[in-house]
């Protein structure tokens, strides 16, 4: 009795999505991985919806998103509830675990979980980018603090 083929899809271009591609396609279960994109871009709306059109066209067994930016931008949940296609990767709600360290780290602080370093999260983003380029230049310039 012979096992069925798998046909997975990737979604990534970057290490570990070329690692999980020669991983799946050494697999005897599988026929072919197909690249449903890149990940590059995949926040844009455009980039869903030819992730989805691909798929939709591909119509594969399982797909495994590799770069953080695409499981950010929700296309778990885009591939499971427009297409009922099951997914390697946590839908758009979990993935701030990982996309957003000040979205964690409040988390953390909020709950009390160890581990949580000391931080801050600024919402004057322009001042402080201003104060780290002055201190850059100042550095770079070899002048010594006193």
């Amino acid at each position: 009795m012979s096992m069925p083929t798998l046909r997975p899809a990737v979604i990534g271009k970057d290490g570990r999505t070329t690692a999980i591609e020669k991983t799946l396609q050494a697999s005897p279960r599988v026929a072919e991985v197909v690249c449903l994109g890149d990940g590059k871009n995949s926040f844009s709306k455009a980039a869903q919806e030819e992730i989805l059109a691909k798929a939709s066209k591909t119509r594969p067994d399982f797909v495994v998103i590799g770069p953080e930016e695409p499981l950010a931008a929700g296309i778990v949940d885009l591939l499971q509830n427009e297409l009922h296609i099951p997914c390697v990767g946590p839908v758009k709600a979990l993935a701030q675990l990982e996309a957003s360290k000040a979205f964690t780290r409040t988390l953390l602080a909020e709950y009390g979980i160890p581990g949580n370093p000391e931080f801050r999260v600024s919402r004057t983003c322009f001042r402080l980018t201003k104060r780290w380029i002055i201190a850059a230049r100042f550095y770079r310039s070899g002048a010594k603090r006193s």
